[in-house]
């Protein structure tokens, strides 16, 4: 099987096989345009074989950029060594800032002083983030969403990062205007900060700040490891990195209620497809049926039919009229940095009340563990396995955030989980101790100073491997 799995992603990523896809391709274009990848994407996609939204298999997801991209066009060459010189260094951060999570003001409040720092700021749905403006040497403000000559407007945003002469570009954005700007950029050094699992696939990235593995796809030293084929993906370089949360207002200097304050509630709050997984509903609602005084709240936006399946899953499981949805939520902030959305004041609330709030499976969660954490309400995580047992092999979770890993909150099995959930409902001992164990894990991973020195390791390694 593993010799399969070689032969098969090798020819995927093999240029005559791209080619032929691309020919296959613009044959059908001219029947139905756009409709033979959409096909593709549709009936294969970025998560196959699991089909599971959210994991991202990295050959494939190489081969559709690659099909996406028709041409790539290089008129510039990038300086192949940094000019550091006695110079500060020039660091540019490249992203939709209004809307990414992970990047919030506190962080470039905290940038080294010592060095420079450049933001290009992409307008995402109509919005910037002024608050950043004057926290950088050069603020720029980047619209490709609804500029009036796109191609003008990419070149315009090259051009603005390419004048201001950086030593390491920071790329926190994958879509394709991102790749449009990367194809004109001739910056040393470019980085692509992963959010999620997926990594950058253009040819002027340099390394990738892999922050969130997946099963099958992790990290070992500075190569990504297929658990599939048992070796590197070929080309890709990554940093085990980690984001810095955005405390979103959050008090990190209160005390969080106790158990013995709290009542029997569990809180959800995040994408509903995420928390409409079969398995993961079946285990809590199963808790639930035993436990007759627990209550359930969740929060999150309303897609598909992600909220009539949490409801016919707690009506089969008969807990229904103890099943609560609160409503939507909104953690972006407006033009003074601030959160205002009441749906997100309700969701505080929920949370400082609640014994437990369960990371779903086999897709969890990152910013949403860090909320709770911060506010006290212990969580129960599912692990991802990396050992080569697991490899290629099917496992209840599908993706890991290292640095808020807490092993007493963790489990690797349903039966593991459901026992760690009801210790956190009923044993209020055990529900203390966890929560301020993650409430410190909260704490550690929101500090900027650390985040920043991430980076410059990084950028160090980088430089070290290209002399070496």
């Amino acid at each position: 099987m593993v010799l399969w799995w070689r032969l098969f992603y090798g020819t995927l990523g093999s240029r005559w096989c791209v080619a032929l896809l691309r020919f296959l391709i613009f044959v059908a274009d001219r029947v139905k345009p756009g409709a033979a990848l959409a096909v593709l994407e549709t009936r294969i996609g970025e998560s196959w074989p699991r089909h599971v939204p959210g994991w991202v298999n990295i050959h494939m997801s190489a081969l559709f950029w690659k099909l996406r991209r028709r041409s790539i066009p290089q008129d510039r060459r990038r300086p192949n060594s940094l000019r550091r010189e006695s110079r500060p260094l020039r660091i540019g951060c490249f992203g939709a800032f209004s809307g990414a999570l992970g990047f919030p003001v506190s962080l470039f409040e905290g940038f080294p002083t010592e060095h420079a720092l450049f933001i290009y700021d992409m307008q995402y749905q109509g919005q910037l983030a002024p608050a950043l403006e004057g926290l950088a040497q050069q603020y720029r403000p980047v619209n490709l969403e609804t500029a009036t000559v796109y191609s003008d407007a990419v070149r315009a945003a090259a051009d603005g990062i390419n004048a201001d002469d950086l030593d390491l570009l920071l790329i926190i954005r994958r879509k394709m205007a991102a790749y449009d700007v990367l194809d004109r950029v001739t910056t040393p050094c470019i980085a692509f900060v992963c959010t999620g699992s997926d990594i950058h696939h253009h040819p002027n990235v340099d390394f990738n700040f892999y922050c969130q593995p997946e099963a099958d796809f992790f990290p070992v030293g500075n190569d990504l490891f297929c658990g599939f084929t048992r070796r590197p993906v070929p080309g890709r370089v990554v940093y085990p990195s980690h984001l810095c949360y955005d405390p979103r207002d959050l008090d990190l200097t209160s005390i969080s209620p106790r158990w013995e304050e709290r009542r029997p509630l569990i809180v959800f709050h995040g994408s509903l497809y995420k928390l409409a997984s079969e398995p993961f509903l079946d285990c809590l609602f199963g808790l639930m049926a035993e436990l007759g005084d627990v209550e359930f709240a969740f929060m999150g936006k309303h897609w598909g039919d992600a909220l009539r399946r949490v409801h016919e899953s707690a009506c089969r499981w008969g807990v229904g009229e103890r099943v609560h949805y609160e409503g939507a939520f909104s953690a972006m902030r407006d033009a003074e940095g601030r959160i205002t959305d009441p749906g997100w004041h309700r969701l505080v609330e929920l949370l400082r009340s609640a014994r437990l709030a369960p990371d779903p499976w086999p897709i969890g969660g990152a910013s949403t563990r860090f909320e709770a954490y911060v506010l006290g309400a212990p969580t129960v995580h599912m692990g991802v396995r990396t050992d080569a047992a697991s490899w290629g092999q099917p496992q209840p979770a599908l993706l890991e955030v290292p640095n808020l890993l807490v092993p007493e909150g963790t489990t690797h099995s349903v039966d593991g989980y459901r026992a760690l959930s009801v210790r956190c409902l009923r044993d209020g001992s055990f529900a203390n101790k966890l929560a301020q164990l993650q409430r410190q894990r909260a704490l550690d991973a929101c500090v900027p100073s650390e985040y920043w020195q991430m980076i410059l390791r990084g950028l160090d390694t980088w430089e070290e491997d290209r002399c070496a």
